[in-house]
């Protein structure tokens, strides 16, 4: 997302306003680390000011929110960051014959994390019982629930009586009964990494 807009003293390409090059953040800015945008004025007359402004509100630096700016171009550093960084940013430029403004998007990534997680279950035969798992993440993770009978990690298949909900699936066991028994585990996946959660037991006593 962007958009530019130039307000000059005159004609609209005035001699000597700025101009600036569009300019973006990296497709791919993980939670917890460092990311940059550059504004570049192509055109204009020293002396140019720039400006930072988030979400529309003057930036104010800090040791997290570093400015560098040099004749004609600006940095600015972003460290540790996280969902509140994602906002639009603007970078303005002004000299004596008018001014010029850029804005861009900026979406941090969460890799998912566990809320809640399963554990082992034991459930009397034709009992009815839900057990969810749920994650964090941005943007919101896919939660599925899966299943073996033999205790192989490698032959885990998806549960079908689950529902999926946003960051969350719920399992539904309804009149248990031995088919229900086994090794449960739950994934969460939202395209930036994939978790897997403890593996648990569900047993199921009683008459079949």
């Amino acid at each position: 997302m962007w958009r530019s807009t130039t307000a000059t003293s005159g004609s609209v390409f005035a001699l000597g306003s700025p101009k600036i090059q569009k300019f973006a953040f990296p497709d791919l800015v993980l939670s917890g680390s460092k990311t940059s945008a550059t504004c570049t004025a192509i055109a204009g007359a020293p002396p140019m000011e720039f400006k930072w402004y988030k979400n529309g509100h003057l930036m104010k630096m800090n040791q997290k929110s570093v400015m560098r700016t040099y004749t004609d171009f600006s940095v600015i550093f972003l460290e540790d960051v996280d969902h509140n960084n994602s906002a639009n940013y603007t970078c303005e430029v002004s000299n004596s014959g008018g001014s010029d403004s850029y804005t861009t998007s900026l979406e941090v990534k969460e890799p998912p994390k566990w809320i809640k997680q399963p554990k082992d279950t034991s459930l009397n035969s034709e009992a009815n019982t839900s057990l969810e798992c749920s994650a964090s993440g941005h943007p919101l993770p896919n939660v599925t629930w899966k299943k073996t009978s033999s205790g192989s990690q490698d032959h885990y298949g998806i549960v079908q009586n689950q529902k999926h909900l946003s960051g969350k699936s719920i399992l539904e066991i309804k009149q248990a009964s031995t088919i229900d028994a086994g090794f449960y585990i739950c994934e969460a996946d939202n395209g930036i990494a994939t978790i897997k959660s403890n593996g648990i037991i569900i047993s199921v006593s009683g008459k079949t």
